[in-house]
């Protein structure tokens, strides 16, 4: 399941700012730094390169539990080391730094830059990138959330040592490796419910070790029953969960928390966060692997 590109979200660093607003004849990328020879290139550069269409999930590193901040769509792009390639890499390189048309930089490891699962792409569901999404060319990443995927990038820095960009510098996660999460889509919180079975429903997602397991508690956490796993083409898209609940009887209104914890390719599982902090608590500096949880209202059979 892809998500509607009119409702995919957008986090920006400086959310007060313009988004830049960049003529492809005017689009450059400068690859500089420890390379053999610097380059700068025009968006026919980049899409002479070999293109790759990819289903992917992008989810914000602040993303709440059950947060909206997370999106799967299918992307086009050219494989990020072929990028590099052009200008030819030196001996000693440690990371990128790659910088924005609005002022963002991030850097990460030239290993991950070099992985073939390592994109910059230009078309997003079949269409050239949003401007809000970093037309005409932005990073995407396997296995790292947003902040290391920069949109509107027009600057590539090869360089020996480390460097820490905006978000970075500031407390949060330098690798930004995705962490195991899962929530439940359907039903909604308080929905009221009645009859025989219900279905439940959502989505997990992990870094490129993907899924493994999705389970599904009907008692608040006391009790956890195997879910359904719908495993989307590889590790690198979110994973559809389904459980059917034969629904207890009730002689009166009753109020049932349900919950859903995942478990990623390297057995690591989600596990509830202690209450308090703030809204950004549970994502600092790492991102969120909290459980989420709903209430609904199971009603008798009349």
């Amino acid at each position: 399941m892809t998500s509607p590109l009119e409702r995919f979200y957008e986090t920006r660093y400086r959310n007060a700012s313009p988004r830049p607003e960049i003529a492809i004849a005017d689009w450059q990328l400068s690859i500089e730094g420890w390379v053999e020879t610097p380059r700068t290139l025009g968006f026919e550069d980049i899409t002479a390169l070999p293109r790759i269409e990819v289903m992917r999930t992008l989810e914000c590193i602040s993303n709440p539990v059950g947060g909206t901040l997370i999106g799967n769509t299918v992307w086009k792009g050219v494989r990020l080391a072929e990028v590099l390639a052009l200008a030819g890499v030196r001996s000693g390189a440690r990371e990128i730094r790659m910088s924005a048309a609005d002022g963002y930089e991030t850097s990460i490891p030239l290993d991950l830059a070099t992985d073939p699962d390592a994109l910059l792409v230009f078309e997003m569901d079949g269409n050239p990138l949003p401007v809000k999404h970093g037309y005409p060319v932005r990073v995407l990443l396997p296995g790292r959330y947003g902040q290391k995927q920069p949109k509107w990038i027009t600057r590539i820095e090869v360089i020996t040592d480390r460097f820490l960009g905006y978000w970075e510098s500031r407390g949060w996660s330098n690798e930004a490796r995705v962490q195991v999460n899962s929530q439940i889509w359907e039903p909604a919180g308080l929905t009221r419910l009645s009859g025989r079975e219900a279905l439940l429903q959502g989505i997990a997602f992990a870094d490129e070790s993907g899924i493994a397991r999705v389970e599904v508690s009907t008692d608040g956490g006391r009790s956890w029953r195997e879910a359904e796993l719908r495993p989307g083409p590889d590790s690198l898209v979110w994973t559809e969960w389904r459980y059917v609940w034969e629904l207890p009887e009730v002689n009166e209104p009753e109020r049932v928390t349900l919950a859903v914890r995942a478990v990623d390719g390297h057995g690591n599982t989600q596990r509830p966060v202690p209450e308090g902090g703030g809204v950004l608590s549970d994502t600092f500096p790492d991102g969120t692997s909290d459980i989420h949880r709903i209430v609904v209202t199971l009603e008798p059979v009349s």
